[in-house]
């Protein structure tokens, strides 16, 4: 059995080169698909380590609570990793623990948002409008409120329909022979 030495910056790696493909295979990390990097302007690999390393990196970026550096918007981090947002919705679709930290990188920055917010950090208005995106309770509370919305514009818009007895009376509207009509007019028969 031959081993071989290798230095790669600061780190010894052995590993066995005998010729079993089954432990050549073992090492190699295997590539679950790839994506366009915007900024190397190729293919990326996609392992799973490179998944590992982005739940990381999106964890400590979505704690980043500094002044001018505070996480704000979702698609900042993928963006500066060269991921566009279709690929990043496909890879958080793919990786559960990518979406976990999807999910909680989320919950981060619509609390950050909100609490800007309300300490005048941040316009109130945009907050307000944009919220939904980050937080699922603030979206199903706008849900709500849009729904009744919609049950008040369309009972005040809606087609209101009132049954009234014809007046016999008047000369424009002929006498009906039913005898319902005579006891409406001239009382009971």
């Amino acid at each position: 059995m031959s081993v071989k030495k290798k230095n790669v910056t600061k780190k010894t790696i052995y590993y066995n080169t005998e010729d079993d493909p089954e432990k050549e295979s073992a090492r190699r990390p295997v590539v679950l698909g790839e994506y366009y990097n915007v900024h190397q302007t190729g293919m990326s690999p996609v392992t799973q380590l490179f998944i590992d390393r982005l739940v990381k990196e999106l964890v400590a970026w979505a704690d980043i609570d500094e002044d001018g550096k505070e996480s704000l918007r979702l698609n900042d981090f993928y963006n500066s990793k060269g991921i566009t947002t279709g690929t990043w919705e496909d890879l958080i679709n793919k990786h559960p623990r990518l979406h976990e930290a999807h999910d909680y990188a989320k919950e981060r920055i619509a609390s950050r948002r909100e609490i800007g917010s309300s300490r005048r950090r941040y316009d109130n208005a945009t907050i307000a409008r944009t919220i939904g995106w980050y937080c699922g309770i603030s979206r199903d509370e706008q849900r709500r409120i849009a729904e009744l919305k919609n049950v008040e514009q369309g009972n005040a818009r809606g087609t209101l329909i009132i049954n009234m007895a014809a007046a016999p009376s008047t000369p424009d509207v002929p006498l009906l022979n039913n005898k319902e009509s005579r006891e409406t007019d001239q009382g009971v028969e």
